[in-house]
């Protein structure tokens, strides 16, 4: 499940992120920013995993994708994490059965009503975030 939140004014900002900052500068304060209004959505939805083990709730995670990252871009992902083949009993691979449901059981989700909460936060958090990060990094580029 991919759930995708669409922030206006993005390609004007990029613009004057490029003409304020160097290459090597410009995406660092747009990740930490997408970074902390995800991990909001990430506390929410472990707060929401209706599941009694406990597995689930340990494994929701924040991941990025090192792709967009070279583009300048950023993309931070809240999901629950598998485990590696070394680990088979501690994978929570049912979390998808508790998500969107299967034939015989109801879907009891998590992941999608933690984003509806949260998303005017997490907005607002990222918002915040990258006003600082680019002020402290102009302020970076003034010293001598």
């Amino acid at each position: 499940m991919k759930v995708t939140v669409k922030v206006e004014g993005l390609a004007e900002l990029d613009k004057a992120l490029r003409e304020l900052l160097p290459a090597s500068v410009r995406g660092r304060p747009l990740r930490a920013a997408v970074a902390a209004g995800a991990r909001i959505v990430a506390k929410e939805a472990k707060a929401r995993v209706p599941v009694d083990s406990g597995l689930v709730r340990s494994r929701v995670r924040v991941m990025s994708n090192p792709q967009q990252q070279k583009q300048a871009r950023a993309e931070s992902v809240v999901g629950v994490r598998r485990s590696g083949k070394a680990r088979k009993d501690q994978d929570p691979y049912y979390w998808r059965f508790v998500e969107f449901g299967t034939r015989k059981m109801r879907a009891r989700p998590f992941l999608r009503p933690a984003l509806e909460a949260k998303r005017n936060e997490a907005t607002q958090m990222i918002r915040e975030r990258l006003a600082k990060r680019i002020e402290a990094e102009v302020a970076k580029l003034r010293r001598p």
